[in-house]
């Protein structure tokens, strides 16, 4: 185990990393990197089966088990009283500290999924179809006996079943009410960056987004954090800065100033997603955007 001289001023609850091999934990150290721009004093664990020494970690911690699902593990072990447990291919927007506020009355928390194959429906037995798919890419615990022998049968049936996805053994388990817990809203974990093209203040401002793109390809330097720009596009990436903006936790409805983005009017941020709609038009159409420039296949 190593440890980084990174301060906390809440010993009792702490983020944390589970990654195998050398991709996903590079990802993990560019995640944790983008996190801390927001939340810098929080505490951040990482569970690997890689020799990792950085500053971004409060502490490292060595996996028993090389396998999938390192998460299940670090679940059981974390040496927090509230844990939230996040997949390496996710970009934090903000400050998430009320993550753990769920956690005082509940034993996990996860928000909700968007696979509907029948690999995830067609359960044996049967759960009915109105019961919540949930995803375990942020993914909330709170410490009990009773939530380690949890993770201990999440890891029994997922050995067992051979299931492809570890949220499918979540589900049956949470149906069988082995667990009291609690849906995150959807702006905690984002799969579907095309639903900013019709994204409103109204509908709150995105906190973390999870983005399994960015384990399909080099994982870049583990000392950079993530661009959201780069990741997402630039008029998609100032549409969610201007959403975060006018979010009225963050903001209180007041303008200010982001970086070198201002908001003065929603007037503003209509023109911003009509620019959107456009895009999208214009990229169904197979045309494609070039520093804020568009551009049609053969025509450079």
């Amino acid at each position: 185990m190593s440890e980084s001289k990174v301060a906390s001023t809440c010993n009792d609850q702490g983020f944390v990393f589970a990654t195998t091999g050398p991709e996903y934990t590079i990802l993990a150290q560019r995640a944790a990197r983008t996190l801390r721009l927001h939340m810098p004093d929080a505490n951040v664990d990482l569970f690997t089966d890689q020799q990792v020494e950085d500053t971004v970690f409060n502490k490292v911690f060595k996996l028993e088990r090389s396998w999938f699902r390192p998460k299940i593990e670090a679940m059981r072990k974390t040496r927090f009283e509230r844990t939230v447990i996040l997949d390496a291919d996710i970009i934090v927007l903000m400050d998430v500290s009320e993550l753990f506020d769920v956690l005082h009355d509940f034993d996990l928390a996860a928000a909700g999924a968007l696979n509907r194959g029948p690999v995830v429906t067609k359960t044996n037995p049967p759960i009915p179809r109105s019961f919540p798919f949930l995803n375990s890419g942020v993914l909330g615990i709170r410490k009990s006996a009773k939530m380690e022998a949890f993770s201990e049968e999440w890891e029994r049936r997922l050995d067992e079943t051979q299931a492809p996805y570890d949220q499918i053994i979540l589900r049956q388990m949470l149906y069988e009410d082995m667990a009291k817990f609690c849906v995150y809203p959807q702006e905690y974990n984002i799969f579907d960056v095309a639903a900013f093209d019709r994204w409103r203040p109204i509908h709150g401002a995105p906190r973390i987004l999870h983005l399994t793109e960015l384990h399909k390809r080099p994982p870049g330097s583990p000392l950079d954090p993530f661009d959201l720009r780069a990741e997402i596009g630039q008029i998609r990436g100032d549409h969610v800065s201007k959403l975060i903006q006018f979010d009225e936790h963050i903001g209180q409805g007041k303008t200010f100033q982001s970086g070198v983005l201002y908001i003065n009017s929603e007037e503003e941020l209509e023109l911003t997603q009509k620019r959107l709609r456009t895009f999208r038009k214009n990229k169904n159409q197979g045309k494609k955007w070039r520093g804020g420039q568009m551009h049609e296949p053969g025509r450079d």
